[in-house]
Formats: structure tokens, sequence, C-alpha cells
């Protein structure tokens, strides 16, 4: 039997959720995978804002420890977090319907504060 010149980490987070996520649901609803709140440290941020870029077909979204101008309620399930968007997509006139999935984000820089976004993607039917 050989010598062991391994150092092995046990693992043992079988339900785990380690994908950085962002999805958006088909009632419209944005939400934030486990492994994106673990990844970027955001499980004692519960506010965010929202920006869109009509252009780009992109959404950004700042997150904030505690309420400011201009933030929503981040609802956190103890795991992710979910943020019903009613309002944003009837401000755009826009239909979500076609951009239903997950999304991996991108993290930016802008203007020296830390933003997610997602480039959307049309679904085909």
């Amino acid at each position: 039997m050989e010598e062991n010149n391994y150092n092995f980490d046990e693992f043992t987070d079988y339900k785990g959720k380690f994908a950085p996520r962002i999805s958006i649901g088909q009632n419209g609803g944005f939400g934030f995978s486990s492994g994106f709140m673990n990844k970027y440290n955001l499980s004692d941020y519960h506010f965010l804002k929202i920006f869109f870029d009509r252009e780009h077909l992109a959404i950004g979204f700042k997150f904030f420890k505690t309420s400011e101008p201009a933030t929503a309620k981040l609802r956190n399930s103890g795991v992710g977090g979910y943020f019903k968007s009613n309002s944003f997509w009837g401000k755009y006139n826009f239909d979500f319907l076609n951009y239903v999935g997950r999304y991996t984000p991108k993290e930016i820089d802008n203007n020296g504060e830390k933003m997610y976004v997602i480039d959307l993607k049309e679904v085909t039917k």
C-alpha cells in the first residue's frame, strides 16, 4: 500500500447550490441563487436598486445593507433572494416572458460601486 501524500477535504454539501445565478421567473420576479448570494457575500444585503440598459438589453443590480432612496426590499429566503418586479417591467413596457430563464451575472465597477449585470437573451418558444 502506498503512503498517503494527499490532503483531502471532505465534501459534505450535497444539497448546496454554488452556481451564481440570477433568474427571471414566469411571474416576472428576479431570483438570486444561494450560490450568487454566497459568492458575492450578499447575505447581509436586504435592499437593491435595479437599472435597465435598453440598447444592450441588460439589467444591473446594486445591493445595499440598509434602505436608501429608491431602493426596494429584497426578500431573503435564508438561502437566496427574490424581488417581485412587476413595476420594473411595466415602466419599460417590456415583455419579460420572452426572457424567462437563468443568467450568469457579470460583476462590474459602476462609478466605484459594484454592480451585477445580466445580458438578456430571448427565449425561443
